[in-house]
């Protein structure tokens, strides 16, 4: 009984299904430990008014992001395999294109709102021209992501997918600094 367990364990590691679920869950579990393990810098670098700010950012970042292309990005996965990859070059397109958009409106409503905003959040309005920035590149990254998880191609979504949380990391610290 124990050799046929084993037999059957060995056959599943061996699998290239288990081979690529642990590629992405690897890279996910790196993408999400990379803030995590950061955040005792940001604790000793940040005021509690900085870290303050920080999480009005966050806050207004995580309030905005529906708007941002009206998460057409994962779209993507709903025809993936029902269309023909011209159809699909296309909508790719008109996804791309109602992300720039969105980034448009989103700047608009920031710029529309912000005296409101810098009173409420304490942010400049730098800070809020980043944000939409922030939103429209994580957007992308986000699309790319997903294109990467629906072509099998595990690399470069795993390198991507961390590259992400740490060009994130980055990014806010950047702010920090200007």
């Amino acid at each position: 009984m124990y050799k046929i367990f084993n037999k059957y364990i060995e056959r599943i590691i061996k699998s290239n299904l288990f081979k690529l679920a642990s590629i992405y869950t690897l890279s996910n579990i790196i993408a999400v430990a990379i803030p995590f393990f950061l955040l005792p810098i940001l604790t000793r670098y940040l005021t509690p008014y900085d870290y303050g700010i920080l999480s009005m950012y966050s806050t207004l970042y995580s309030s905005l992001i529906p708007l941002a292309a009206f998460s057409s990005t994962y779209f993507i996965f709903n025809i993936w395999f029902k269309e023909d990859p011209i159809k699909i070059k296309k909508i790719n397109y008109n996804i791309m294109l109602l992300n720039f958009i969105s980034f448009f409106v989103i700047l608009f409503i920031l710029y529309i709102f912000k005296d409101i905003i810098l009173d409420y959040t304490h942010l400049s309005f730098i800070w809020l021209f980043f944000m939409s920035v922030n939103i429209f590149f994580d957007n992308i990254l986000n699309f790319l992501v997903n294109i990467y998880r629906m072509d099998n191609k595990v690399w470069n979504f795993a390198f991507l997918n961390i590259g992400r949380s740490l060009l994130l990391f980055f990014w806010l610290f950047y702010l920090w600094l200007f």
